[in-house]
């Protein structure tokens, strides 16, 4: 199983493994033991929801300019859109 990049730094010096017979025990240590860490690994979650909103307003802003279209045209201009 592969962690990166994990969400801060870790002390190698004080990991610790401890196999077993049915599994294996991995413990990490923080480097920095004050820090909180939120979870195992980094998030990306801020980045795809940004990525997330920028298609929707890419969606909303071609519907806006449908509409402007459509009740600015003519009848030609109408009928084409309909």
């Amino acid at each position: 199983m592969r962690i990166a990049p994990l969400d801060g730094f870790i002390s190698p010096a004080e990991c610790k493994i401890n196999v077993k017979a049915n599994g294996i025990s991995i413990t990490l240590s923080k480097a920095h033991q004050g820090k909180d860490w939120k979870d195992l690994a980094k998030s990306t979650k801020t980045k795809d929801a940004a990525e997330k909103k920028g298609k929707a307003d890419a969606g909303n802003d071609l519907m806006a300019m449908m509409k402007n279209m459509y009740n600015e045209g003519d009848d030609k201009t109408k009928l084409m859109i309909a």
